[in-house]
């Protein structure tokens, strides 16, 4: 018990300061996902009610959304409704690292390795991040682990079949809090018949079939009719794959797709960007990763969640957004124990050239092992830092930009009309605040696969005026950090000021209102 409590602690800690949750809407989806809370909340159906016209949500799955209905059911009005918000969410860490654990055990993981691994799993900034959001990434890591940690039980011969039925249900679960789940249906049942256990494939099936059909048909059904890049962005995952990735330019995608997937193992390891970022570092770890996993499996014998996992990485080659920490994280486990597997056999190799007693070899021992120490010191500085400095200047600036822009949200809801439709960047959050439907413009991912996406960043935020115009929104919402995500807060802004068919109805420091003219 104490040890997890000490698992817990760093993100416990991170919740409960920053409570009042200022840092909703950092990753979009978040606010998202506490928008279509609202809506079913209110009874109006899974829909996306900030947007223009109120879309159906066809594009997450609707499970986090419901999780969160009680915020809005039970909670006081929003704002303050994000305490427990905070609260909801963070508890879906505890049960992950659980799950985690269970994992590491069945891999063979003794005690000792098995806590290690959790506390270094628990303790990453990345996880505190998680753990602080509305997000999908921890409750599908964790029903997507149960899913796979009972396929593999069942296969065991002396298991009932019910137990694969369970583990079919709680992979329909996973599905409808992240479409990511899509593999399993393919390798849990390749694994039983690879097994020989074709009927207890079935059985999965005959579970995690009805969640996959069911979510499909909705979305299908009530998918909205439009070809606008802007609408499909928040309402079609296939649309998007479609438009940014074709014969022309796979070859391009898999090239930067398995560069950033490489790499995202390695964030799973190092948070660097809280240190010095070292793309080479990352890489070098990654492979670690990936060698140490095979290795791994090999010794073991266990094929469900490898191969979830290898049918996860192949998606995520070709998938129209290149892989960061968040898209890797279903794969984060095995990630561990496959680099302290390899951590664990550089060692022995290290301690065997030592034993040798050579002077040559104590030497090149005496530098791999100064290596590997290196490597460890600044994992644990890259945390230590995350928690201390990086996560909590954050979290502050959201504060700060949050409070600076909050008259800003007044004057919209009370000097606008209620039909009145908005631009904003951070269009859920500008909703949620103002009570006024808002559509931002998403940078098309296409830009990354291109060759000069810092010029055609530009170019799009340039744009963005004249879009808005185009899609008859009535005011452009614009502030001093707009695209900040993309590292280019304060353009969107000077390109307003230029466009003559702007005008500015309210503004102040840091955020100004222009009407659109038409």
């Amino acid at each position: 018990m104490l040890l997890f409590l000490l698992a817990l602690a760093p993100s416990g800690w991170l919740a409960w300061k920053w409570r009042a949750m200022p840092h909703l809407g950092l990753h979009q989806d978040d606010a998202l996902y506490l928008v279509g809370a609202k809506s079913l909340a209110e009874g109006l159906g899974y829909r996306i009610e900030s947007l223009p016209g109120s879309p159906f949500q066809t594009k997450y799955p609707p499970m986090v959304s419901a999780l969160m209905t009680p915020v809005w059911k039970f909670g006081p009005d929003f704002p303050d409704n994000l305490k427990l918000a905070m609260l909801l969410a963070w508890l879906s860490l505890p049960v992950c690292l659980l799950t985690m654990r269970a994992v590491f055990r069945q891999f063979g993981f003794g005690a000792r390795d098995g806590w290690l691994l959790t506390i270094a799993a628990a303790w990453h900034p990345m996880v505190g991040v998680l753990s602080t959001s509305i997000l999908s990434d921890l409750p599908f890591l964790t029903l997507f682990l149960g899913c796979l940690l009972l396929a593999e039980k069942a296969m065991e011969r002396e298991a009932g079949v019910w137990l694969m039925l369970a583990a079919g249900l709680l992979g329909g679960a996973a599905y409808l809090t992240r479409s990511a789940a899509l593999p399993i249906v393919i390798t849990v049942p390749v694994c039983c018949a690879w097994r020989g256990q074709i009927g207890r494939g079935l059985w999965f099936l005959a579970g995690v079939l009805p969640a996959v059909a069911g979510w499909q048909l909705w979305a299908f059904t009530h998918m909205l009719d439009s070809r606008d890049p802007a609408f499909l962005y928040y309402t079609n995952y296939f649309a998007m794959q479609q438009a940014t990735v074709r014969l022309d330019n796979l070859g391009q995608v898999l090239w930067y797709n398995a560069d950033a997937l490489l790499r995202g193992f390695g964030k799973l390891l190092l948070f660097d960007v809280a240190t010095v970022q070292n793309i080479h570092l990352e890489r070098i770890l990654g492979v670690g990763a990936i060698a140490g996993a095979v290795r791994l499996v090999w010794r073991t014998g266990r094929v469900q969640y490898p191969a979830a996992a290898l049918g996860m990485a192949l998606l995520l080659l070709v998938y129209f957004f290149t892989a960061d920490e968040r898209l890797c994280l279903p794969l984060y486990p095995l990630v561990l124990m496959g680099f302290w597997t390899e951590v664990k056999n550089f060692g022995a190799a290290v301690r065997r050239t030592w034993e040798r007693g050579r002077m040559a070899d104590r030497a090149i021992a005496m530098g791999a092992g100064a290596a590997l120490s290196g490597a460890a010191a600044l994992i644990a500085t890259s945390y230590a830092a995350g928690y201390s400095v990086f996560l909590p200047a954050v979290y502050e600036t959201c504060r700060r930009d949050l409070e600076a822009h909050r008259p800003t949200y007044e004057w919209i809801k009370t000097q606008t009309p209620p039909e009145a439709t908005v631009n904003a960047y951070d269009d859920p959050v500008a909703y949620l605040y103002t009570g006024r439907r808002a559509l931002g413009m998403p940078m098309p991912s296409s830009r990354v696969y291109s060759g000069d996406a810092e010029r055609e960043a530009d170019q799009f935020i340039l744009a963005v005026p004249q879009t808005a115009r185009e899609h008859a929104l009535d005011y452009l919402l614009v502030t001093d950090s707009d695209f900040y995500r993309e590292r280019r807060a304060g353009l969107l802004w000077r390109a307003a000021e230029r466009d003559p068919l702007l005008r500015r109805e309210y503004g102040d420091a840091h955020a100004t209102v222009y009407r659109a003219m038409r």
